[in-house]
């Protein structure tokens, strides 16, 4: 009796183990009528809904990046991370242009922009009011950027900060001749 019910339970033991290191596809598969039966198909059931929650979340922001990408002004979008360290959430090529950003250095140039006191600033007004602050950057020496902070509150999430160019920066690849 003992290896009957023994048997069970180190399958769901082993189930939630994968599970909480990132298995997701990890299953018990018991299909008894008893305790542990319940706790295996509850077991089993979060592994489902965690999955369908995690591939939700990472369209959302890949839906993010894509209206990002389209916008024909500077947009970055930053998502706060640990320890205070800002992670860029969607980042388009007018913000990478106006920004002077190349290859990787995107982190790296936008946790200056937050560190600076003008930015700090207009991020507490935003965050304080909810209205977008006009905030002007200094990127590099004598190229500055005019842009609005905007703060975006999600319901159980960490708020977003949206930096918004004003207009597009001048690109002769596509700029149109005047006549």
């Amino acid at each position: 009796a003992a290896v009957l019910f023994m048997r069970p339970l180190q399958r769901l033991t082993a189930t939630a183990t994968a599970l909480a290191a990132g298995d997701l596809s990890a299953r018990s598969n018991i299909t008894t009528d008893d305790e542990v039966g319940d706790a295996a198909r509850a077991v089993d059931n979060m592994a489902v809904e965690l999955r369908r929650r995690l591939a939700n979340a990472g369209s959302g922001d890949a839906l993010l990046s894509q209206l990002v990408d389209a916008l024909p002004v500077p947009c970055v979008i930053v998502e706060p991370g640990p320890e205070g360290k800002n992670e860029v959430l969607a980042l388009n090529g007018p913000a990478r242009r106006a920004l002077h950003i190349e290859g990787t250095s995107a982190r790296r140039k936008v946790q200056e922009i937050a560190a600076s006191e003008r930015f700090r600033r207009a991020l507490e007004e935003a965050e304080t009011d909810g209205d977008p602050e006009p905030c002007v950057l200094h990127v590099d020496d004598g190229v500055r950027f005019e842009a609005l902070v905007h703060v975006l509150k999600r319901p159980g999430a960490a708020p977003l900060t949206v930096i918004l160019g004003h207009e597009a920066p001048e690109d002769s690849a596509t700029a149109v001749p005047l006549v």
